[in-house]
Order: C-alpha cells, then structure tokens, then sequence
C-alpha cells in the first residue's frame, strides 16, 4: 500500500486518517521549509492537503484573521505543491465549494470548467487563489483539487452538517 500522509488536523484529515488508517501531522505550516520538513519526515507517497482557514465560527471571521487565512489557504497549497512537484508525490487538495455565485432560481447546474467567482468573502478569495494556481499545475503534474462544500457524515463533530 502506498504511504499516505494528510496534513491538517481538523475534521477532514481526521476523517481521512481514520478511513485510510495512514499518518497525519498537526504541524503548523507557515514557511516552504517547515512543509519540506514535515513531507521528509513522513516519506509518502501522497500528500493530502486538508490544512485550512475557515473561521471559528464562521468564514465572516477570516476578516479578522487576514494573515493567518491567506497563509493556510493560498500560500500552504502552494509550497506543498512545490514540494510535491519537486520529488514526484502525488498532491490531493481539500478545497471549498464555496467559490462560487449561484442563483438557484436562474443558474444552470456548474460545471467542472466554470471560473471560480465568488470574491466577496475573503475566505473564498484565498481559496480561489490557491485552486487557480493549483488548477493549472494540474495539467502537467500530479494534482488532484477535491471541493467539499459541507461535510456530512454519521461521525459527531461542530464542522460537520
């Protein structure tokens, strides 16, 4: 079995870690080199990306933690994407699903090429950010970009529906 590390301790890469019964680290990731470190640590084979920044209560509170979510969300999927490319591990993303403007009166159902256009929430333009870049590294590398807009799931927990 391929060696799968998830990064991100919240209530998917629990999920995640308890499904596929592989490691999971809790290290905070703010620089290229502490990411570096902790693939190196680990040695897998796939990296699963749930690192995020989503409020506390709500994305409205990422307004007021601006550094901290532009970091997990733009900058952490970027550098693991670098780290990823760089030694051949296969890259699955968590994203959002909350990317998007959608009148469920009006809109027709979306689909996989539509541009990401919700920026009216920061938390949405910093996942926007990221998937754009993402998106595009897709087409040549081993990326694979995951949209969750709520988790649900029989297991009890305040971030699932």
């Amino acid at each position: 079995m391929e060696q799968v590390l998830v990064l991100g301790n919240g209530f998917i890469g629990n999920r995640l870690k308890d499904s596929y019964k592989c490691d999971i680290s809790d290290k905070k990731i703010t620089t290229l080199k502490e990411a570096e470190d902790e693939i190196n640590k680990y040695n897998p084979r796939i990296i699963i990306n749930t690192i995020g920044s989503i409020g506390e209560r709500y994305s409205d509170d990422c307004e007021l933690t601006q550094e901290k979510t532009l970091t997990a969300n733009s900058f952490v999927p970027l550098m693991l994407a670098e780290i990823a490319i760089r030694k051949n591990i296969k890259l699955v993303h968590f994203s959002s699903g909350c990317i998007y403007r959608y009148d469920f009166a009006k809109d027709e159902p979306l689909k996989e090429e539509r541009v990401p256009d919700f920026f009216d929430l920061f938390c949405s333009r910093t996942k926007i950010y990221a998937e754009r870049a993402l998106d595009t590294l897709s087409n040549a590398y081993n990326i694979l970009i995951i949209r969750i807009r709520m988790p649900l799931d029989y297991y009890p927990h305040r971030r699932n529906l």
